[in-house]
């Protein structure tokens, strides 16, 4: 059990490992519960009842583990609020990711495979699920009386079931052009664009919705697999730190930002904002050297983990 709060648990890629391959009842491989501020990164965690448990917690953030062969969930969280799930490899457990009662979580950038359930919620709401494999699972996403969750940009692929859905209504796409999931099983064409899908020419996404049910639609499909590129290093720097000037006097700021691989392109949202003694004013700045739908970051002392969702 971890028994601190603002902590970096760092694996360094070695392997926790339960007792059987069927997991012990109960058993947990890292207990989080009632923790606020930890980390769990770059570990190998398998053959528990819980990969990972987070009962009563919130802003934890598992990143970049691989978690496998659990027997009940993977990672499980109740009653938790503000955690990030983001960059793990989360196959062959009884559930991927599982929440109950838990909202405003982030769930990204994850490889959801060959799980009994890809990712479970119930009575949980306010939650984003994007920029996801999710494939090959028994059920890809499975809802119970858990609505108004964002759901895109996710990859749905060969899950027996897409999606379950009772009791709940959620979103299943950004709005246009951002656009919805990819989902395997659409069979929809691609001859027209915009809002509507009535002006002349293709745009990527699907002609006609991906119907889940009466109150659950995909509005803009995907027609391609989301591509994901990993930036191993992305900096900002903001010059001059400190300026002193007079009212009226004009100040000239520079943006510069940097990542590698070098080689790749893309367009990054970046909010500047300028403060003083009661004075606050924030622009919105768009910085395109391929465009991107969807950043997440998650920063450690260690390294910075950024997973871009390019269209």
């Amino acid at each position: 059990m971890v028994e601190r709060d603002n902590i970096i648990i760092d694996g360094a890629d070695y392997t926790l490992k339960g007792a059987s391959i069927m997991g012990k009842y109960l058993s947990i491989g890292i207990d989080v519960s009632g923790r606020a501020n930890v980390t769990v990164q770059n570990m190998k965690i398998q053959n528990f009842y819980y990969g990972i448990d987070l009962g009563y917690s919130y802003n934890n953030s598992i990143v970049g583990n691989n978690i496998t062969a659990n027997n009940y969930a993977g990672v499980y969280l109740f009653d938790s609020y503000n955690n990030s799930i983001s960059g793990n490899n989360i196959e062959n457990n009884g559930n991927g990711i599982h929440l109950v009662s838990s909202s405003y979580n982030s769930i990204s950038g994850n490889d959801i495979e060959n799980n009994g359930g890809g990712v479970y919620l119930y009575e949980s709401s306010y939650n984003s699920i994007v920029g996801n494999n999710i494939n090959a699972n028994r059920f890809g996403i499975d809802l119970h009386y858990s609505s108004n969750n964002v759901i895109y940009r996710n990859n749905f692929v060969d899950n027996t079931w897409q999606v379950s859905s009772a009791y709940s209504t959620n979103v299943w796409d950004g709005g246009y052009p951002s656009g919805g999931n990819f989902w395997s099983n659409y069979r929809g064409v691609d001859y027209y664009s915009g809002p509507y899908q009535n002006e002349p020419g293709s745009d990527g996404i699907g002609d006609s919705p991906y119907v889940i049910d009466s109150s659950n639609v995909d509005r803009y499909p995907l027609m391609e697999r989301v591509r994901f590129v990993m930036l191993e290093e992305l900096t900002v720097s903001i010059e001059p730190k400190h300026v002193e000037a007079r009212p009226g006097d004009v100040v000239n700021y520079t943006v510069t930002l940097g990542w590698k691989p070098v080689t790749w392109r893309g367009t990054i949202s970046v909010t500047l904002t300028i403060s003083g003694d009661g004075y606050e004013e924030r622009h919105d700045l768009q910085i395109t050297p391929v465009s991107y739908t969807h950043l997440r970051a998650h920063e450690t002392s260690l390294h910075l983990v950024c997973r871009l969702l390019l269209e």
